[in-house]
């Protein structure tokens, strides 16, 4: 502790000495300059408690101690540092060591050196990004009493971004500046300690002329000044990027889009319309926003720079936008080469949008309600009908049963009765209880998305579902499941290569056991659906897998492909749902499951 509080001290003129039988005593060189702290800094680091009892923020404390260290440290330092056992801290570390893999970096716990992270520079920067990624200002300034280095090492780097940014009157808005800061902080850190891009960033020759370059020099100069650092030509290089990425993401003028850019959206529409069977070739309200994105993401593969994207989880669980986007890279990486995954993440956010925007535009549907028991029970019903799907109804109507039995009724998409009713029509009638329970609701879940589901549910083909499947590995799998749809199907493609060449792009396991394998170009103008429940789980990649459900998309559009999307969404997003998938015993039972667990969203 007395450590620690010399190394904040340090930087204002005091500091705490220690003598055998005298006790500790606090010496001050510079009484003014310590005044100073104490009347405007102290109270930010008097109060703070570092909550080493909930896992998740001792796992990250941890971890930013570990890649901001020199040198290795011993599991003894560690277990005193964060006041935890030994077995607490391996079962920490076990924790941290999967999450280092998702940034390819290695975890070692070695006798000579202690416990150390490796990797490349940029991995390692891009995992410091994501761990500090979203920090307020305070938190970054007060990251808690043991990182007074990094927390003063913040407070000069902040007040240097500012001092340049406004003598050089350059424009970025709050947000970008504090993105600015913490790159600073990481750039500065890992540099202290020696550690710096001496790879994997661009020639800062290919920047001349830019001015981020300017800006980069004249930051990183005023920095090495008051932090005493070196900063070398790869850090002014890889700074510099960090600029030009922040400033064409935050600060944009009006926008104006290269013919080159517009074909390019053009070629991405068609691709995802070919591949998914969804047009949203017209859409302008996504054209011009999804233009301007691509012409940074162009700008970026240009000079090798790279994002995180910190959303990346979350837009991976919206399944058909995920899928739309990585059909879309598709011809930007057959001109520029390869796209990472944080980026094909940021074009689904896209596609999200779009498809949101689109799902409000669907006509809705007309319904009617019969209702036999009394004016007070109808209105009930149809609050309660509106309560449940008040976002699929564009008209609804009550009816007792003498005046139902008088009106045409034939206008509706639907009718639901409390009483048994007849009509010379062909609209489908629903006979429910006056009350609406749960069970009616869910037949009404299914009957109201009835038609796009009759559609979708006929791509699953009976033949192709495969409960209790062995097989010894991912490879395995993907050569015995081939052969199993080639003895079913006509394809007119290569369906092994062509599912390889999806997975080289990002895996498709998901969380909750699943994986949604497929082809990456179409191998038939058919659409149709593989189940395989596996007889245990099996390693996909980075995570375990027992359902899955291979999608081979057709070259012939399928009408009700959105719905099933949503569906497929939902349902595996439900570890519930996946155990009762993962129960039926033929396609019946597990299109009767999916249906259910896929539209049990309250609408």
């Amino acid at each position: 502790m007395i450590r620690e509080m010399n190394g904040l001290f340090a930087g204002y003129g005091a500091s705490i000495t220690s003598k055998p039988n005298a006790g500790c005593r606090l010496e001050v060189s510079d009484r003014n300059r310590f005044e100073q702290f104490l009347a405007s800094d102290w109270h930010r680091f008097a109060f703070v408690r570092d909550d080493f009892n909930n896992p998740v923020y001792r796992q990250k404390s941890i971890l930013k101690k570990l890649l901001f260290a020199e040198s290795g440290i011993s599991l003894e330092q560690l277990s005193y540092d964060f006041n935890i056992s030994e077995y607490t801290l391996l079962s920490d570390l076990k924790v941290l060591r999967e999450k280092l893999s998702e940034y390819h970096l290695q975890l070692h716990i070695t006798d000579s050196r202690g416990c150390f992270v490796s990797g490349s520079e940029k991995n390692l920067r891009d995992c410091l990004s994501a761990l500090l990624h979203g920090l307020s200002r305070e938190e970054m300034l007060q990251p808690g009493a043991r990182d007074t280095d990094l927390s003063n090492r913040c407070l000069i780097v902040e007040e240097t971004v500012m001092a340049v940014l406004n003598s050089c009157k350059y424009d970025l808005n709050q947000t970008a500046v504090n993105s600015l800061v913490l790159h600073l902080c990481i750039i500065a850190g890992r540099t202290a300690i020696r550690e710096t891009m001496s790879e994997d960033t661009p020639d800062v020759g290919q920047f001349a002329g830019k001015e981020e370059l300017t800006l980069a020099r004249r930051i990183l100069e005023q920095l090495s000044q008051r932090l005493k650092i070196t900063f070398d030509e790869p850090e002014v290089s890889y700074l510099t990027g960090k600029l030009i990425a922040l400033r064409r993401e935050l600060c944009r003028p009006n926008p104006v889009i290269s013919m080159q850019t517009d074909e390019l959206i053009r070629e991405m529409l068609l691709t995802v319309y070919q591949d998914t069977g969804i047009d949203i070739r017209t859409d302008f309200d996504l054209r011009i926003p999804l233009s301007m994105h691509v012409e940074q993401l162009l700008e970026r593969l240009h000079y090798g720079l790279s994002v995180r994207n910190p959303f990346l989880g979350e837009l991976r669980g919206d399944l058909l936008a995920y899928e739309m986007a990585v059909s879309a890279v598709k011809p930007i990486r057959r001109r520029y080469g390869a796209v990472s995954e944080d980026e094909i993440g940021y074009i689904a956010l896209y596609f999200a949008s779009a498809l949101e925007q689109k799902n409000r535009r669907v006509s809705k549907k007309r319904i009617a309600i019969v209702c036999g028991s009394g004016r007070a029970t109808a209105h009930l019903m149809k609050e309660r009908f509106l309560r449940e799907f008040d976002r699929c109804c564009g008209k609804l109507d009550i009816f007792d049963l003498a005046s139902a039995r008088q009106a045409d009724l034939s206008g509706y998409d639907l009718i639901v009765s409390s009483v048994p009713l007849k009509t010379d029509g062909t609209t489908p009638i629903i006979q429910v209880s006056p009350l609406l329970n749960e069970t009616d609701v869910r037949h009404l879940a299914t009957a109201v998305r009835q038609d796009s589901t009759r559609k979708w549910t006929e791509i699953f083909d009976r033949r192709l579902f495969f409960s209790d499947f062995s097989c010894r590995g991912k490879e395995d799998f993907l050569e015995k499941i081939t052969k199993e749809i080639c003895w079913v199907r006509k394809l007119d493609g290569d369906l092994l290569a062509e599912m390889r060449a999806r997975e080289a792009i990002v895996p498709t396991e998901y969380e909750n056991l699943v994986a949604l394998p497929h082809p990456l170009h179409p191998v038939s103008d058919e659409t149709f659906v593989t189940t395989v429940i596996l007889s245990q789980p099996m390693r996909w990649k980075t995570r375990d897998v027992r359902l899955i459900l291979i999608m081979n998309i057709g070259r012939k559009p399928v009408e009700g492909m959105e719905d099933f999307y949503a569906v497929i969404s939902r349902a595996l997003s439900s570890r519930r749902s996946i155990r009762e998938l993962m129960a039926a015993e033929d396609l019946s039972a597990f299109l009767e499951t999916l249906i259910r667990e896929g539209n049990n969203d309250g609408n």
